[in-house]
C-alpha cells in the first residue's frame, strides 16, 4: 500500500516515452498550390485598337461592336486606308467630318475612331436611332438620306454598304453573346468573334 507521499513522488517522475510516437517520423503534409487568378479577358481581346474602341463607344454611347463593324468594313483595321472620294483612317472619315470634330490627324487610330463614334451617334440622334438609316447617311451623307425622304437613298454602294455592316453588327453581338454565357467567370476567350484572318492583338495604337 502506497502512502500519500509515495503517490506523489511516483506522480512527479517523468513518464517514459510513447514507444510508437518516438519511433514514428514527422508527417508533413504537401503544400496544397494556390491556383493563380486567371485574367478575365473581353471577347474583343484580340480585335485590334479594341482598347480605343471600347473608349470612343462610351464615350459616345454607341455599341463598340458597331464601330467594329464599321472599322471592319470601311479600312479593314488599317490606319494608314485612304479612299478615292477622300475618306482617311480606320473609319473612313471625310473631310468635313474631320473638321466638325476637330481631328488634328485622321491617322492617328485614337483620334479617329473617337471622332468616328461621334459621328455615329449624331447620326443615330438625327435619325431616331434607325440604325439602317445611320448607316446609309455614314455611307452617302445625311444630306442624302433626308432629300430622300429618310429612305436609304437608291446608290447601289449604300444598299450594299446598309446590310453588309448590320449583319457583321449582328454577328459580333451575337458571337460575344454566346461566348460569355459559355465561359465561366474566370475563363478567357481563345478568340473573338471575328471573322479568319482578321484577329490581332495590337491594342496599342
Amino acid at each position: 500500500m502506497f502512502t500519500g507521499s509515495a503517490v506523489a513522488a511516483r506522480a512527479e517522475q517523468p513518464l517514459p516515452p510513447d514507444p510508437v510516437s518516438a519511433a514514428a517520423p514527422a508527417i508533413q503534409l504537401p503544400a496544397v498550390p494556390v491556383p493563380a487568378a486567371v485574367a478575365v479577358k473581353a471577347w474583343d481581346h484580340a480585335v485590334p485598337f479594341a482598347q480605343h474602341v471600347r473608349d470612343a463607344a462610351k464615350a459616345a454611347n454607341v455599341r463598340p461592336e458597331l464601330l467594329h463593324a464599321l472599322i471592319y468594313t470601311e479600312s479593314g483595321y488599317r490606319p494608314g486606308a485612304r479612299s478615292s472620294s477622300g475618306a482617311v483612317g480606320l473609319m473612313q472619315l471625310m473631310p468635313g467630318v474631320l473638321r466638325r470634330y476637330n481631328v488634328r490627324d485622321p491617322f492617328d487610330p485614337k483620334q479617329n475612331i473617337h471622332a468616328g463614334a461621334r459621328y455615329v451617334r449624331e447620326l443615330l440622334d438625327l435619325f431616331g436611332d434607325n440604325m439602317s438609316l445611320m448607316l446609309a447617311a455614314y455611307n452617302a451623307g445625311e444630306h442624302a438620306v433626308i432629300r430622300h425622304g429618310n429612305q436609304i437613298p437608291p446608290f447601289g454602294q449604300t444598299r450594299a454598304f446598309v446590310p453588309k455592316v448590320t449583319a457583321l453588327y449582328q454577328k459580333f453581338v451575337n458571337q460575344a453573346v454566346l461566348a460569355a454565357d459559355k465561359l465561366p467567370a474566370h475563363a478567357g476567350l481563345a478568340r473573338g468573334p471575328w471573322p479568319e484572318g482578321k484577329s490581332g492583338s495590337d491594342n496599342s495604337n
